[in-house]
């Protein structure tokens, strides 16, 4: 199905949001609030709807729902004060306000083939990890190739393990879980994303990468779960930092590949 709002096509097939043929990012549980808040534009949608429907029960607090809120009126060009497209009704919930045209017939997987593929290929959370090692692997060969010219193409020559952020791939694995699960948009799945990290750096002490991606993370806490500032900045900062020292005690043994 597709909705059309204003000059925005939000396509449920695909899972997109798109504006002048150019798709406008968005995260999957955004995504989720906007279509519902479209199903049901006759009324007044409740936080705790929003929570037993989209969360299914999950422990989340109103400031996700808030941040969640606050980025699909970005998606649609609409914003707090405006409030032209979902509005607030204080005490209550939030309603979708503007005008909604909907296209039953609207097939956008069969105007694109790309689309298609990329609909029918959804893979699970372990071929997800694979998928992202092979292409790290795939990436340290490119930027070897790139730089190569024409030196002479031996095994000596060859991108090993060593070219990956870190040489334990059980810790590749965990910062991959995490990764993955960052990017389902709960707070229970920023706490799973979290655990993987910090088991990933446990696994390996000089995985710089991961120590970055897990700053990135206690960031977004501020705004997910209205943990304090100065506590959630303070943690990141040092978690940036041993990033950043261990990144230049590293960066020697990858020079012959940059």
């Amino acid at each position: 199905m597709n909705y059309q709002v204003g000059g925005f096509e939000i396509d449920t097939n695909n899972y997109c949001i798109n504006k002048d043929s150019s798709a406008i990012a968005v995260e999957p549980k955004v995504f989720d609030v906007i279509v519902y808040l479209i199903k049901h534009a006759d009324r007044v949608v409740t936080r705790q709807e929003f929570f037993d429907e989209l969360w299914q029960g999950l422990a989340v607090s109103d400031a996700t729902l808030s941040n969640h809120i606050k980025f699909a009126r970005q998606a649609l060009g609409d914003t707090g004060q405006a409030q032209h497209i979902i509005k607030t009704v204080h005490g209550r919930g939030y309603q979708f306000v503007a005008p909604v045209k909907v296209n039953l017939k609207f097939n956008s997987t069969a105007q694109n083939p790309a689309l298609k593929i990329k609909n029918i290929l959804k893979v699970s959370t372990h071929k997800y990890i694979l998928t992202s090692i092979i292409s790290i692997v795939l990436l340290a060969a490119i930027l070897w190739l790139s730089q190569t010219n024409n030196r002479d193409l031996s095994a000596d020559h060859v991108p090993s393990l060593q070219n990956l952020p870190t040489e334990n791939l059980q810790a590749l694995e965990l910062y991959f879980q995490g990764k993955y699960f960052s990017q389902l948009g709960t707070q229970q799945d920023f706490e799973k994303a979290i655990d993987f990290l910090q088991k990933a750096i446990a696994a390996d002490p000089r995985f710089a990468i991961a120590y970055a991606e897990l700053a990135r993370l206690e960031l977004n806490q501020i705004h997910w779960s209205g943990k304090p500032i100065e506590q959630q900045t303070s943690l990141a900062k040092a978690l940036i930092e041993t990033s950043l020292d261990l990144n230049n005690i590293l960066r020697p043994r990858c020079t012959q590949y940059i």
